[in-house]
C-alpha cells in the first residue's frame, strides 16, 4: 500500500473518531445552546489562548533548532517549525503517535540532515518532552492537588496507567542512554531466550534493530554529556512549552468570565488530562481526551460552560493544529511532486 493511501486511511479514521466522539457528546448536551454560549466568549482571551498554543509550537521548533545547532547543523527556525508541524500532523493521525518522528526525520533528510543527526536530536527532544509531563504530574502532588484525580471517577486508572507508561518510557530512554551496553545485552538475551523457546522468523532483523537502536542511544548519551548546558536549556524550554499548552484551558476559562480557580490549578488539571490520554493507542487520543476533560473540569466550568470550553480548548490545542499542520504537509507533498516532475 502506498504512503498516500495510508495517509488517507489515517485521516479517515481520525475523522470517524471525531464524528463518533461529538455524536455521543451532543447526545447529552444541546448543540444550539453550546453554540450560543460560544458566541459569548471574550475574543481577547481566545486570542491569547491561540497565541499560547502557537508559542507551544514555536518553542518546540526552538528546542529542535538548539539541539541541531549543538550537532553542527545550522537550521533556520522556520525550517524546524516545519519539522515540528510535520511531526504534529503524523502524531495526530497515527495510533500512539507512531508516525510522527519517522516522517519528521524524512523531512529533515530532504533538507540534507542525515538520519544520524536527526535521530540524536529527536532522542534529546523526546526525553525532555516526556520528562516534563511527569514533572507537571509530580507538581500536582507537591501542591496537594492530587484530590483532583478523584473527579475522573472510574477513569482514574487511565491517569495511573499514563503515569506508569510515561515513567516507563523515560526510564527506558535514560537506561538506553546511560546503560546502553548492559541494556543492549539484556534485550539481546531476551530475544535469544524467546527464540530458543519459540523460533522467531525475523530473529536476525530483531537483533539488527536492537543493535542499531542502542548505537543511536549511545551517540545520544555522548552528545548530552558533551552538551549539558544545551540539554538543561531544552528541559527548561520544554517545561515552558508544556505550560503554554496547558494554559490554553485557563485562558478559555477566563474567556467565559470565570476567575475563581487559579492558573496553577487549571494547568495541573489539564496536565492530568494529558497524562491520562498521552500514551493511548488512538489517533490524537480523540474520545479519551474529551471524556477525561468533561469529567475533570465539570466542577470548574459548571454545566453551562463545560462543553463550550472543551470545544474551544480542544479546538485550539488539537483540532486547529491538526488542520494547520495538515495544510503544511499537503503543501510539502505538492512541492515534492512538482520537483519530481521537473526532474523527469
Amino acid at each position: 500500500m502506498s504512503s498516500r493511501k495510508k495517509n488517507l486511511i489515517y485521516v479517515g479514521i481520525l475523522i470517524l473518531l471525531i464524528a463518533i466522539t461529538f455524536y455521543f457528546i451532543f447526545r447529552s448536551y444541546d448543540l444550539n445552546e453550546t453554540l450560543k454560549v460560544l458566541h459569548t466568549a471574550d475574543k481577547l482571551w481566545i486570542t491569547l489562548a491561540v497565541i499560547a498554543n502557537l508559542a507551544f509550537l514555536v518553542i518546540g521548533a526552538l528546542n529542535l533548532k538548539l539541539v541541531l545547532r549543538s550537532i553542527g547543523k545550522k537550521v533556520k527556525l522556520i525550517k524546524t517549525l516545519k519539522y515540528v508541524l510535520v511531526e504534529t500532523y503524523f502524531c495526530a493521525v497515527t495510533p500512539s503517535a507512531s508516525g510522527g518522528q519517522p516522517m519528521e526525520m524524512l523531512e529533515m533528510k530532504r533538507d540534507g540532515i542525515a538520519f544520524s543527526s536527526s535521530t540524536i536530536a529527536l532522542i534529546v527532544v523526546a526525553i525532555a518532552y516526556k520528562a516534563m509531563l511527569l514533572v507537571y504530574a509530580a507538581g500536582m502532588f507537591v501542591l496537594a492537588q492530587n484530590g483532583i484525580i478523584n473527579s475522573l471517577g472510574n477513569l482514574r486508572w487511565l491517569f495511573k496507567l499514563g503515569v506508569l507508561l510515561n515513567f516507563g518510557a523515560v526510564a527506558f530512554m535514560m537506561m538506553a542512554l546511560f546503560c546502553g551496553d548492559f541494556f543492549r545485552k539484556l534485550m539481546l538475551g531476551i530475544i535469544h531466550f524467546i527464540d530458543e523457546k519459540h523460533p522467531l522468523k525475523k530473529y536476525d532483523a530483531y537483533v539488527d534493530k536492537i543493535n542499531y537502536l542502542m548505537k543511536n542511544y549511545r551517540e545520544g548519551a555522548a552528545h548530552i554529556l558533551k552538551h549539558r548546558k544545551m540539554f538543561y536549556m531544552v528541559l527548561l524550554l520544554t517545561f515552558i512549552q508544556r505550560g503554554c499548552r496547558f494554559a490554553v484551558t485557563y485562558l478559555i476559562y477566563r474567556a467565559f468570565g470565570l476567575s475563581l480557580e487559579s492558573l496553577t490549578t487549571i494547568v495541573l488539571m489539564q496536565a492530568i488530562v494529558s497524562v491520562a490520554a498521552d500514551m493511548m493507542p488512538i489517533p490524537g487520543a480523540v474520545g479519551i481526551s474529551e471524556t477525561c476533560y468533561l469529567r475533570i473540569f465539570g466542577s470548574v466550568f459548571g454545566a453551562s460552560f463545560l462543553v463550550p470550553s472543551m470545544v474551544l480548548s480542544r479546538g485550539i490545542s488539537f483540532y486547529g493544529v491538526v488542520v494547520l499542520s495538515g495544510l503544511v504537509v499537503v503543501i510539502l507533498q505538492l512541492g515534492s511532486l512538482t520537483v519530481n516532475k521537473g526532474k523527469k
